[in-house]
């Protein structure tokens, strides 16, 4: 097979995961409208229920993954998506729900080590902050697929966009040389934000306060704009 035939094979097995993400998202956002009271057919009785695991775990989740194991280039980094997104599928059948929970976890639990392999090649800040946003998904797919309803994992899972977006921003700063001491300082307010959102499953009214403190931004005096960490 020449190299442009794999790249043809390549890129239709992508394609085969970025469908069902784009699945999750619809559903999600139905998910959604449906906690909002909307008189929508009922898809799946437990559709309601998982509306932030399907936006968060099958959508997002399912294409960051995804977009990790294209840079890695490595076989068993595909296996992150297709996990993630055989749960996210799985959630809305007649499936039982822990095996969809189950197959989340696992792939978060690859997820993470994506930024292990990634961390091998680039050992910088903005891969350690994106680590820490993946072991926070991670986290609440293990609290998830313990009992813990989706509700009070919303720090966790915000924690896994947050970073994540960061972490991303951060690399694209490198740019701009950012300094040593805006990278310290994002990784000190990264672990801050984990801490505070890991915490908030046994005291929320503390925590999560102290997770939106952190993620207040700093503003600077001229136009209201935001003032470089």
């Amino acid at each position: 097979m020449d190299t442009s035939s794999r790249a043809g094979v390549a890129s239709r097995a992508r394609l085969l995961l970025v469908l069902p993400a784009a699945a999750a998202l619809v559903l999600g956002l139905i998910a959604g409208l449906l906690l909002l009271g909307l008189p929508l057919p009922i898809l799946s009785d437990r559709l309601a229920d998982l509306h932030a695991p399907l936006l968060v775990f099958g959508f997002v989740g399912t294409l960051i993954s995804l977009e990790r194991a294209v840079a890695l280039r490595a076989g068993w980094a595909y296996a992150a998506p297709a996990l993630l997104a055989i749960g996210a599928i799985a959630a809305v059948t007649p499936v039982p729900l822990p095996a969809a929970q189950a197959a989340t976890v696992a792939g978060l639990a690859v997820h993470v080590l994506q930024y292990r392999a990634i961390w091998r090649r680039q050992p910088m800040t903005a891969t350690a902050v994106q680590a820490l946003g993946a072991a926070g998904g991670l986290l609440a797919a293990v609290a998830w697929c313990g009992g813990v309803p989706p509700a009070p994992l919303v720090p966790l899972l915000a924690a896994f966009l947050v970073l994540t977006i960061a972490g991303e921003r951060l690399e694209l700063a490198r740019i701009a040389a950012p300094g040593i001491r805006a990278e310290r300082v994002l990784f000190a307010l990264a672990l801050a934000l984990a801490g505070a959102c890991l915490l908030s499953l046994t005291a929320p009214v503390v925590a999560v306060p102290v997770a939106g403190f952190v993620l207040l931004p700093r503003w600077s005096r001229r136009g209201g704009r935001p003032a470089a960490a």
